[in-house]
């Protein structure tokens, strides 16, 4: 290429989401131009938020119209461009990039990750499968994923379940790995008391499994010095808090959102990190959480569940442990083998590490994604195939 890659970043898009941060980032590190069309979607919130039912739907409404019209108007003075990229969610940003891409004649990237259908119906049950907004939450879905010339996913499990799911060609599905923002990197733990300390963060939602992150502590209540910290709240969080009252799990905190500077500081302080995802829905056994790819940036030992998302960047016993989703035993059984297994540990994440800067890189997030935006399209190859994870039984023993 004689000249500099140009790609447009577009959209109503959150900068703080890691998809699209260290997706802009990456582009940036791989000496490609990006030029961000960006007007957030919290504007389009705040012109709503004194309104009530139709009327505040009406707000809604209009704010998002000219929210798009002010994007667009701005896309279309943009010349010499080799991409566009609609950021996440952007799942009303598609069809006016479309417009602008038909014309110029180059591609348009979809960086979703995610569907609406599969999150809302599938995973989180807001919707019944057979009910008339779940059908058209999916015909949306497909009519968005055809506008795009190719949509970013985060797995390649992932990609082959959307292109299975909407009756679409593998092809359009490229997988390129969501990787974590700078600020997570390899720093020393502040002091500690003496002990063993188990950390999971999230939003409390179906896939992330925290049940059995509450139960697998409660089978380790007798371990002397381990303890456990789970930081978020959401959807299932009264659920998970009275289940851990009914075991009096008082090895196991709760504590609310912190600040990310604060979240990262206690990702160092601990001594275990939990990936996830370790719950039963299908959408947890083919995506990586995002929590992962801190925790190995972060040079972490790491637990993950042994899915086919997770297996396509992690190896178990070589950079994480792999353990079965949904059980709790297994979980408390990897858990107690690294607080035994100190030179265990220090192996992980030190492995963790090597495989967060050889796959999950700005840079290398960047190079991929210049691939695909460039042209033609190309297959993104995993690592080399893991060994799964093998049971082992979890044995209580005092101290």
């Amino acid at each position: 290429m004689n000249r500099k890659l140009r790609v447009c970043y577009y959209g109503s898009y959150d900068w703080n989401e890691p998809h699209n941060s260290t997706h802009i980032l990456g582009l940036q590190h791989a000496g490609i131009e990006v030029i961000e069309c960006h007007r957030p979607a919290a504007a389009q919130r705040d012109a709503a938020q004194h309104y009530r039912s139709l009327f505040r739907t009406l707000a809604f409404a209009w704010a998002f119209l000219k929210n798009s019209c002010a994007l667009l108007a701005r896309l279309w003075r943009l010349r010499d461009l080799d991409a566009i990229v609609v950021g996440y969610p952007g799942f009303f940003d598609v069809p006016l990039a479309r417009l602008y891409a038909r014309r110029r004649g180059i591609p348009l990237l979809f960086n979703v990750h995610i569907s609406l259908y599969e999150t809302l119906v599938i995973d989180r049950g807001y919707f019944k499968a057979g009910a008339f907004a779940a059908a058209l939450l999916k015909w949306y879905d497909r009519f968005l994923f055809r506008y795009a010339t190719v949509v970013l996913t985060d797995t390649a499990a992932h990609a082959t379940y959307f292109a299975r799911l909407y009756g679409l060609p593998r092809e359009k599905f490229q997988r390129v790995f969501i990787g974590a923002d700078p600020i997570f990197a390899p720093q020393p733990p502040r002091s500690q008391p003496p002990g063993c300390t188990v950390l999971f963060y999230g939003t409390f939602i179906p896939l992330q499994g925290i049940e059995y992150i509450v139960q697998a502590a409660h089978l380790l209540r007798q371990q002397d010095g381990l303890r456990f910290e789970i930081i978020g709240r959401g959807q299932t969080q009264q659920q998970v808090h009275a289940l851990a009252k009914s075991l009096a799990a008082t090895n196991l905190t709760f504590i609310d959102w912190v600040s990310r500077e604060e979240l990262v500081q206690r990702i160092a302080d601990a001594d275990i990190c939990l990936g996830g995802q370790f719950g039963l829905t299908p959408k947890a056994e083919l995506v990586i959480g995002y929590k992962c790819f801190q925790m190995i940036a972060m040079g972490k030992a790491v637990i993950v569940s042994d899915s086919p998302g997770n297996r396509e960047l992690l190896r178990h016993e070589r950079d994480c442990l792999m353990c079965a989703p949904g059980n709790p035993e297994a979980l408390a059984a990897a858990i107690l083998r690294l607080q035994r297994d100190e030179a265990l540990r220090r192996r992980l994440a030190q492995e963790s590490r090597k495989t967060f800067e050889a796959h999950c890189s700005l840079r290398a997030i960047g190079e991929e994604l210049g691939k695909i935006a460039a042209g033609p399209r190309v297959s993104i190859a995993a690592p080399p195939a893991p060994r799964r994870a093998q049971a082992q039984p979890f044995v209580q023993q005092p101290g």
